[in-house]
């Protein structure tokens, strides 16, 4: 992020203005993105389901925003279906689950080898295959 990018972020993260997305150079997309991702990593260090909440909606319009063609969505679908899979976790949500490791193998497509997060994906999507068929979290 440059400079007026992350200071237009940090902006919203204390205001909540939107419009401050939307003005951040590298687009509404990445900032929604880096927001979820945020908010799914104070998730993980101190809990509260509703910052995993956000996180998933926000990571889910950060993947609906990311322009065709013009960049690499592997890593959103990819965030999206961790958050999915940990929302998995902690919901027992079956359909949550799914459509984690829909967007996993879509992340893992787009992602051949040699890619440096192909071994990332790799790792999530087995994760995720490995919950469903024991039943068990990720």
């Amino acid at each position: 992020m440059t400079g007026l990018a992350i200071d237009l972020f940090s902006r919203y993260t204390q205001l909540g203005r939107t419009e401050d997305l939307d003005l951040c150079p590298q687009g509404r997309y990445i900032s929604l993105g880096n927001l979820a991702f945020r908010l799914f990593t104070r998730y993980e260090q101190i809990g509260g389901m509703e910052g995993l909440d956000e996180a998933v909606v926000l990571a889910e319009e950060d993947l609906n925003l990311c322009p065709q063609g013009r960049t690499d969505p592997s890593t959103s679908l990819n965030n999206l279906a961790i958050y999915l899979s940990v929302w998995y976790e902690q919901l027992r949500g079956r359909d949550d689950l799914d459509v984690a490791i829909v967007l996993g193998r879509g992340a893992l497509d787009l992602r051949p080898q040699g890619h440096p997060g192909r071994s990332k994906s790799l790792i999530n999507a087995a994760l995720s295959l490995s919950a469903r068929e024991n039943g068990r979290p990720r």
